[in-house]
């Protein structure tokens, strides 16, 4: 099959920025053909929409990945990651749940025991992991402090998994994998497209570059919490119906980087 050469491009810009990550982290080729390998065969045996099982000469044929490793792969254990953050699912929650909102609608100062506490909600999302450990924490990272009458304050633009480095690794993959599914579901069904919207600009000051950083994550910030609130009262009427199969995802990202062409300036919204 010929590539389209605009694909290839794209590929070869994707795999440009993985291989960054893939270096700073000491993986090399054979371990990634190895990831690649088994990627590609699940992935064929996920799409198959016949209740015939695919054999394993048909997934060498799809996948070009030989029948000896297509055996090997399907005979492995596969684990499983957890399906999402515990930290991030307290975030979620407390600025979702009516029962830890303040009559504005915004996450509520909470206590740190008893009904309706900071303990309270860690315990509903995790037994595994006690609200004081995740207190000390998101102290010291300053995503949360404590008034005068020592309730819990959410500092809700001071969070983020960057500083948590099994959360960051996490996320990289959750975020980046549905991106590009995203993207590629556009190619394949063109009647049901995903939206997809990118502003970029080049030409920058540093001092430009800060003021447009501080403005996107000023905007962007509230729409995440105002998603996250209607996803969640939705999902809460939604137990009560028998579908209950799909998911979303909207995210929102920010990237600063000194270019090599100076005096450039290129400005689109695509």
């Amino acid at each position: 099959m010929k590539i389209n050469k605009v694909y290839t491009k794209s590929i070869e810009r994707i795999m440009s920025s993985l291989s960054l990550d893939f270096i700073h982290n000491g993986i090399t080729l054979p371990e990634i053909l190895k990831i690649l390998k088994k990627s590609m065969v699940l992935t064929a045996e996920k799409i198959n929409k016949s209740n015939v099982k695919l054999t394993e000469s048909r997934i060498s044929l799809l996948t070009g990945v030989h029948r000896k490793d297509v055996k090997k792969i399907r005979n492995l254990d596969h684990f499983e990651t957890e399906s999402t953050s515990v930290y991030a699912r307290v975030i979620s929650e407390w600025t979702a749940n009516p029962k830890y909102l303040n009559e504005k609608g915004y996450p509520a100062k909470l206590p740190k025991f008893g009904i309706c506490s900071f303990d309270d909600l860690v315990s509903s999302v995790s037994k595994d992991i006690r609200s004081r450990t995740l207190l000390d924490d998101w102290k010291e990272r300053k995503i949360i402090t404590l008034d005068k009458k020592d309730l819990i304050k959410l500092n809700l633009k001071n969070y983020s998994p960057s500083d948590s480095d099994l959360e960051m690794r996490y996320f990289f993959g959750e975020n980046i994998a549905d991106h590009i599914y995203a993207s590629s579901q556009n190619f394949i069904d063109k009647q049901n497209r995903n939206f997809e919207r990118a502003v970029y600009s080049s030409g920058l000051t540093k001092d430009s570059i800060k003021k447009i950083e501080d403005l996107a994550i000023e905007l962007s910030m509230p729409v995440l919490v105002k998603i996250n609130k209607l996803a969640f009262d939705l999902a809460q009427n939604d137990k009560k119906k028998k579908e209950q199969k799909y998911r979303f995802k909207l995210g929102s990202y920010f990237l600063k980087i000194e270019t090599e062409t100076k005096n450039t300036s290129v400005n689109k919204n695509t």
